[in-house]
Order: structure tokens, then sequence, then C-alpha cells
């Protein structure tokens, strides 16, 4: 189901941050004598999934195992405190505001902070002869959140280069204090980073202005220079041999772990300490120990290198994880690396759409084969009893919502919006008639359509989409879906149906039950099944059965 998501995910950001309210409208809690369970609807709070350290996934079968994308999004500004506020990008068509972290008192920054304690704890007040720390750069010292929030959490080369040439990072908390103690006790500091070599005074401009000098203040010495900051620049770094894993390209663990090799053996220094966010830039040795800071907001995966340390074999990200819907489970998380990693999730789900550059396999798919069980079971579910109602003239119809319930969504959600959803670029589609049919579902409703049942469409969809969306489903082959027993939401700021009693602001369970209502009482429809890929399509009862579709790629609560 698919409609305007900003205001529901902005609820359930504030929920996120600290107003865990329960649900206490009626429509959403009172038992529905006609539904065939007590038992409320509530997403899952534990996951399981399998991302190796090459990037490779173990594809899951259920689409409602994997974490919620929108779900993962409220848990790190959650954990990152994040805020709307002024946005540092001031460039031609930036957002005037983006998500800022809380680098104080958020739960990312109590957890980084704690590290930092760890990492002065395990070294030497004094450093030993040639003592040498190394450190990454983003997410590590500078730290990147409200960038990736400005590109959706989509990598965009563009976006990012802007804030490299402006020095828009901010330090990550404690990691100039931090710096400045370990040169100040004799340690030698060094930093690698992904950058490329044109990014390279910027990068030392930003850490300089941050405070990442002798003084930590931007008039001190700087503690990095060309000579201590190494940014990649495999032609002309002779030392990293970008073939050491069987693979041609230049992966992140042959540049930075041969690269920790050559500062050991041309600058004569022992690395007591490798400092990075991601595990790619600990693996492959070349350090005594290392520390790894928490990022659950990317993840950049590499091969290792032959003849790593065994230690590296647990450089890996969980396999388990907990986590609410309304995600309060990152304002209180003290581990950020225990929530579910939003790189990691989006590996999920497009293994399990089996989608390739954002479009998902139309012939062979977890996600299709998950489908074809499901329709089927409820096609020989709902067929004889379509038929045993038609014929006591009980008038028994089924409820169908729109987006990823009839209508699939997915080359839109990944390829063109990259999991942000955009309202403009969702209409664009609405009434170009893009949509392919939700697999088995075209089959389902012509099934119990002949049976005897009504089709009726219930969707989250404005009216002005009326006209495309009858279109668009009778081009992918729906025949049944009519304007008289089709019911979309009122444009923006007009009222509701007087039936509904919400005025202009209906919730979806408000507007979906009590449409559900409306067709039992006044229409006299008997509804024996209610399908839906939200649960919102589904609570507030008025049908016999209730029937979730999997989708991990929005929640809408």
């Amino acid at each position: 189901m698919q409609t305007i998501r900003s205001t529901a995910l902005l609820a359930a950001g504030a929920l996120a941050l600290g107003m865990f309210a329960s649900a206490t409208s009626a429509d959403a809690a009172s038992p529905d004598p006609q539904s065939a369970s007590p038992r409320p609807l509530a997403p899952p709070s534990s996951y399981t999934m399998t991302v190796h350290q090459d990037g490779s996934v173990v594809a899951p079968a259920k689409g409602d195992k994997i974490p919620n994308i929108d779900i993962v999004k409220s848990t790190l500004r959650a954990f990152y405190g994040a805020t709307k506020g002024a946005d540092p990008d001031r460039a031609a068509g930036a957002p005037a505001t983006v998500y800022l972290p809380n680098l104080t008192s958020s739960p990312y920054a109590k957890d980084v902070q704690g590290l930092e304690a760890k990492i002065l704890a395990k070294l030497p007040t004094t450093a030993p002869a040639n003592g040498a720390v190394v450190f990454d750069v983003d997410s590590t010292l500078l730290s990147d959140y409200a960038n990736e929030e400005e590109m959706n959490f989509d990598y965009d080369p563009a976006v990012n280069a802007r804030w490299v040439s402006g020095g828009l990072f901010p330090a990550v908390p404690g990691m100039p204090a931090l710096l400045q103690r370990l040169h100040s006790e004799g340690y030698a500091i060094y930093g690698i980073t992904g950058r490329p070599g044109t990014q390279e005074s910027d990068t030392l401009a930003n850490l300089t202005k941050d405070g990442f000098t002798s003084t930590g203040t931007a008039g001190g010495t700087p503690l990095f220079t060309a000579a201590n900051l190494y940014t990649k620049d495999v032609a002309s770094q002779p030392w990293v041999n970008c073939s050491l894993d069987g693979n041609s390209a230049c992966s992140t663990v042959e540049y930075k772990a041969l690269t920790r090799q050559h500062i050991q053996a041309t600058d004569g220094v022992s690395i007591a300490m490798n400092v990075g966010d991601q595990w790619s830039d600990l693996e492959g040795g070349y350090a005594a120990a290392f520390t790894k800071l928490p990022n659950p907001s990317y993840f950049l995966p590499s091969a290792d290198i032959p003849g790593a340390p065994a230690s590296d074999r647990s450089m890996v990200l969980p396999s388990t994880y907990t986590m609410k819907a309304n995600g309060s489970t990152g304002a209180t998380a003290t581990d950020g690396d225990a929530l579910p990693n939003e790189g990691a999730v989006v590996s999920e789900i497009r293994a399990y759409y089996n989608a390739t550059n954002g479009i998902a396999s139309k012939t062979g798919s977890p996600y299709r084969a998950e489908l074809k069980a499901l329709t089927k079971k409820w096609r020989h579910k709902l067929v004889p009893t379509c038929r045993t109602s038609a014929r006591r003239h009980r008038h028994p119809a089924v409820v169908f919502d729109v987006d990823d319930t009839t209508l699939w969504t997915y080359d839109m959600e990944d390829g063109a919006m990259g999991f942000a959803f955009d309202p403009a670029l969702q209409n664009t589609w609405v009434q170009g008639k893009k949509f392919p049919a939700v697999p088995g579902m075209v089959r389902l409703e012509k099934k119990v359509r002949k049976a005897g049942c009504t089709v009726v469409g219930l969707t989250g969809r404005t009216k002005h989409q009326g006209k495309a969306t009858l279109k668009n489903l009778r081009k992918v082959g729906y025949k049944g879906f009519t304007k008289k027993h089709f019911f979309f939401k009122p444009k923006a700021g007009k009222r509701f149906p007087k039936y509904l009693h919400c005025g202009k602001s209906c919730t979806t369970v408000q507007y979906k039950s009590r449409t559900r209502k409306h067709l039992q009482k006044k229409l006299r429809l008997h509804i024996v099944a209610n399908f839906g890929d939200q649960l919102s399509d589904l609570k507030g009862g008025h049908a016999k059965k209730k029937v979730k579709l999997p989708n991990p790629t929005y929640y809408l609560p």
C-alpha cells in the first residue's frame, strides 16, 4: 500500500525520539466480530540476516523477515538523536533542511565516547618507540551522517563532493581530543581514507577546521598533512597490489592493509592501533590491535586478502537483530553495530527481489516464489467461500489495496527513488500507468470474481490519481475493478466522506477500516477477505480474513 508517506514517517520518527505512545484508537484496538483471529496485528521485532565480508548475502525466503527499510531509518535517527535542521549544503537543489545528528548526548555520541575511552585504556600513556595509530576518515574522524541523510542513504557522488569541497563534515564526537592526546603522548598519527587523491586538500582543510590540531583548535598545528594522510590513488601507490585477492579491481582491504604495511616498512613505525567504522577498514592485519566504531548507516564490504589474521574471520556484521517498529530501539541502543545496518538491509531486500540496478526480476526471485505460494493458498481458500456465499445471496466481497498488493511498485521504490519516497515522482509513475501487476494477484482476482465475489479497491492514493489507477489495473490484466467499488482518499486539505467521521484528517487505519464498515453496513457486502501489504491496510477489522503480503521496502504505520 502506497500513499504520501512523509507525515506518517515523521510521526514514527517522533516516537523513536522518545514519545513512545501506544495506539488507543478504537479502530485499531476494538475486536472485530467478523475477524477470524483476535490476535493483534504487529510487525516482527526480531530478525535474522546473513551478509558476508565480501558483500554477498543469503537471500531471504520471506519478505516480512527482512528489517523494513523505513523502520531501520527511524531506528537510526533515534540512535543518532537526529532532528531536522538547516542543511549545511547550500547548493542549488539541496534540501533546505535535513536530519542532523546530535553529536553531544545521543546514544551514538555516548557509544563513540565509550570506545574512545577504551582506546586510551588499551594504549600505554607513553607511546612505545615508533608507536603509531591509524585512523579512517569518514564516520571515524568526520561525521558523515547528515550527508547520508541528504543523499537519502543512497550514495550520490555529486552531493558527496559538495560536502567534501565545502568542508561541511563535523568532527566525530571526542575525536579531536583523542588524537590531540595521542599526539601529546608521542604516538605518530596517520589517516588512510577511501577518498580519492583529488579530495586530499579539501579533506585536510576540513580536518584542521574541526580541530584535528595540536591545540584542538583550527589555529593549532595540523595533525594531518599530505605526508601522513593517505588518499586512494593506486596509480601512484605501487605498494598496493590490486590483484592480491584474485580480482584485478582494487579492493578496500587491499588498499588499506597494504598501505598500513607500507607505512610500517617505509616510516619504521609499529601500528599499535587501527581505528575505523567499516570492517574493511580493519581487515588484512598490519596493526597490533583494532577498534571498530559504530556505523549502521552504510556498509562497505570487501573481500579479505590472503594471509590475513585468523581474527579477521570475526569481522562480520551480526546475524540477529532486535528492532521495534516505532524506532525506539535506536534511542536505547548502546552499540550502534547491534542495529540493522541500512546498507546491508538494502542488499537483503535486493536479494529477495533478485534486483539488478534497482529493477526486480520478472522471472524468478524469493519474492515471486513467496507470492506464488501465498496466492495459490488463498485462491484455494476463497474460491469455495465466494461460491457458497454467492449462492446464499450474502453478497461476498474481497477488498484489495493497490500499491504492492495489486500493482507492484518495487522498480519505482528502488530504481527510481532509491528507497526515498518522492511524491512528485510517484505521481509521474501513477499517471504514466507504469506499474506491473503483483505476481499471482491478477489470477487470484479473476478466480474470486468468477466465483461470485465482488472485488473492491481501497487505496491510499488520492482521487486525482483514480482514473490512471483504474487504467493501470486494466492494462496489466485486472478485469473486475470498477469506479463504483473503488475508494480513494480525497486530495490534501479536502474532507473525507461523512460516513468516516474524521473530517479532513483520517489515519490510514481509520480511513480503511471505516470504509470497510461502510461497505458492510451501507452496501450490504460481506467482506470475506482483505488483502494488503501494510498492517495499516488490515487493522480495524470488518473483514473475515486478513491477508498480509510481504513488503520490506516501506512502512506505513
